[in-house]
């Protein structure tokens, strides 16, 4: 585990200037925040997105606005967290992969949301784990303490995941023996649990893996799933799907406490809850995330409890909104300025037809998607080939609309061409500076997957 304390100081002057203009109001009381940021885990994988019935967090829908149409910017960790954390697009903020082993780190002249809190008076700290969240990519900025937690290695060289339970018990820790009772809090727990390697504890674990060698098993189901569709047995998908729900329902028991605990604090909180990505199980022909814009790895749970302002109200239900739009609303509820730059809003206001930026790929070509009024338009840089997809009356995306909607393909890809643009326009100017991974960081990383 690595816990890193840092002074309380920002990397950006013109952040204090923002708060001398516009300083935080002292009445009502500012609320602390608790955001909570799953890894891996698609919106309908919850029962309050239709999915299999997850106690805790379906608890939690229930007294939040609830989002059902939310998007990530991209479609693995480094990036979403990046725009999560920034308000903005990975081609503004850069925490991307240029190619294997060769990263970009997030702009260091970009505010970031704990950044803007911690300036603003509030008490900052971060539990996590996922080594793409190291603090050489840049996510640490503004968090008075990062605690990042290390997977433990087999010898087989594979990452022993780091569960739901330990990042908990570690923020539940700081809640309870450190946190200040004077000042209010902003608290980010990232859970692991839904990324692959699927092997969830007991009592989680399918029927499947009753008989025979657990661990040779699930050993030898992820070695034909990394072989490809080809490799896969009679039962195979099946089993990776009862894992993973395995995991979703593990990840839901150790959360439930951290819910528990926050509700029966003294202090006004709002909690957030939501994923970096989904995860594809065929539905396109794929399997993990990484590689495709679909929305089996864009579509993530977004749900919003205790802020006291009629636009999030419990039982509110909203459409096309995304990551770039949770730190403006944070912001909103903390009483502190967003910068005017930002391309999200605040969810406390709808703004319908407006046009969602997703980009970034981890594996193959870069493609990039603008969905608007109910369509996706997904189109590859390299090559012309666009898709369009009526995400209403088709939400699997199984039918291809580019051929027969000529007229709003046109539009969405000026839309695409101008979101993009902006996004460019808006990157600050710096030299380029692309991390060159340390063999401990290659090692964890290959560990989980990557």
């Amino acid at each position: 585990m690595r816990t890193t304390t840092r002074p309380r100081r920002t990397t950006c002057a013109w952040i204090a200037l923002a708060l001398a203009a516009c300083s935080p109001p002292t009445q009502p009381e500012r609320p602390s925040i608790l955001l909570v940021v799953s890894d891996t885990l698609r919106a309908d994988a919850l029962g309050s997105y239709g999915g299999p019935a997850a106690p805790a967090l379906d608890a939690l829908a229930e007294r939040s606005a609830l989002f059902e149409r939310a998007w990530a910017q991209s479609p693995w960790t480094l990036p979403s967290f990046g725009s999560i954390l920034t308000g903005t697009y990975p081609t503004t903020h850069g925490a991307v992969r240029l190619e294997p082993e060769r990263y970009d780190p997030l702009d260091p002249t970009l505010p970031t949301l704990p950044e803007l809190l911690a300036e603003a008076g509030y008490r900052t700290a971060a539990f996590l784990t996922n080594p793409h969240l190291r603090e050489e990519f840049g996510l640490a900025r503004g968090f008075e303490r990062y605690d990042f937690h290390e997977t433990e290695y087999r010898h087989t060289k594979r990452g022993e995941k780091v569960r739901a339970p330990q990042i908990v018990d570690a923020a539940l820790g700081w809640l309870a023996d450190e946190a200040p009772e004077d000042a209010p809090l902003f608290c980010m727990v990232h859970v692991f649990d839904p990324h692959v390697f699927y092997d969830p504890p007991e009592p989680f674990a399918p029927p499947a893996l009753a008989e025979g060698d657990r661990r040779t098993l699930v050993n030898d189901l992820h070695k034909r799933l990394w072989s490809g569709p080809d490799a896969l047995l009679d039962g195979d998908r099946e089993l990776a799907r009862a894992l993973y729900a395995g995991e979703v329902a593990a990840m839901d028991q150790a959360l439930g406490r951290l819910f528990d605990t926050v509700a029966a604090d003294e202090r006004d909180w709002v909690v957030v809850f939501t994923s970096d990505h989904g995860e594809e199980f065929w539905e396109h022909g794929g399997w993990e995330h990484g590689h495709s814009l679909h929305d089996e790895v864009l579509r993530v749970p977004l749900l919003i409890a205790g802020a006291d302002v009629p636009g999030l109200a419990p039982g509110r239900r909203t459409d096309e909104v995304s990551h770039v739009d949770i730190a403006p609303t944070l912001l909103e509820l903390a009483g502190v300025p967003a910068p005017e730059s930002w391309p999200g809003a605040s969810l406390t206001r709808p703004r319908p037809g407006r046009a969602i930026l997703c980009e970034s790929m981890l594996y193959g070509p870069e493609k990039h998607a603008v969905v608007q009024d109910g369509f996706k338009l997904v189109r590859r840089k390299t090559a012309p080939r666009r898709a369009l997809f009526d995400l209403t009356s088709d939400p699997a995306e199984t039918r291809d609309l580019a051929r027969e909607d000529p007229a709003r393909v046109q539009a969405l890809a000026a839309q695409l061409t101008h979101l993009r643009g902006e996004a460019r326009a808006q990157r600050p100017e710096r030299e380029a500076s692309p991390l060159e991974l340390d063999p401990e960081t290659l090692r964890a990383l290959k560990a989980v997957g990557y």
